[in-house]
């Protein structure tokens, strides 16, 4: 029991804590009064000259009517308004009907009879004679004549014949400068023909897989367009006869 209210007294004997200033609202910024603005800044300008009147939009000072007195429509303040004229000279009238100059002359008669007199020119007229339209080939200035596409073509195979004439002449010389290659010598080329192309075969294949400089680049394509040369040879001396151009 003593304990207890011992432990009793202790606890009323405790100083409450001081309150602490930990609250969500202490957060929030608090907001800044702007800044107090300066004076404003004027132009040391010199003063304007005097107006001028009807210098800008209207006079200088205008009177503002009296709301009093309005405008009427008898009100001569404005001035009398004059009758309108034209400046320019107006046209000349037109001629009048009643000038007997201009009377039309009434009453003419004639006693011709017109349909007898249309009757015997009719009669007394001459037939019209047909003109002929059709293409009179005889008054042409070539009837007659060789039209001018027969020489063109006439000409031009001359010409063909000529060129045909030129071809077998050199034809026939070539044939006469020209002997058949003998057969040891055909085989002996043929030979060397082969193994210069297995050689080239072989640079080529020795070749990287990627040409990727300029030098390696024409280093294939000449090896290539010599291997089509050398094919073309040995086709050519692979026929059992081959003429060759005498020296």
């Amino acid at each position: 029991m003593a304990e207890g209210v011992r432990r009793a007294d202790i606890w009323r004997q405790k100083k409450p804590k001081p309150p602490t200033n930990e609250s969500i609202y202490n957060l929030i910024q608090p907001e800044q009064a702007p800044a107090p603005r300066g004076p404003l800044y004027k132009l040391d300008l010199p003063p304007l000259g005097k107006k001028r009147g009807h210098a800008t939009m209207g006079p200088v000072k205008v009177n503002s009517p009296d709301p009093k007195s309005p405008l009427r429509k008898t009100d001569r303040r404005l001035g009398a308004v004059g009758r309108f004229e034209y400046s320019t000279t107006r046209r000349p009238p037109i001629p009048d009907s009643r000038n007997p100059d201009d009377r039309p002359i009434f009453g003419l008669q004639s006693k011709r009879d017109f349909i007898k007199y249309n009757a015997v020119n009719v009669i007394l007229s001459e037939p019209n004679v047909p003109q002929d339209t059709s293409l009179q080939y005889r008054h042409k200035r070539d009837y007659g004549k060789r039209p001018l596409y027969l020489d063109q073509v006439k000409r031009a195979i001359d010409e063909e014949q000529q060129y045909i004439a030129a071809l077998a002449e050199q034809a026939e010389s070539q044939k006469q400068t020209m002997h058949m290659m003998p057969e040891e010598e055909r085989r002996q080329l043929l030979h060397g023909l082969k193994a210069n192309l297995e050689t080239v075969k072989e640079q080529y294949a020795r070749l990287p897989f990627i040409a990727d400089t300029i030098g390696r680049k024409q280093r294939k394509e000449g090896l290539e367009a010599k291997m089509v040369g050398l094919e073309k040879d040995i086709l050519a001396l692979s026929r059992p006869r081959v003429f060759v151009q005498a020296e």
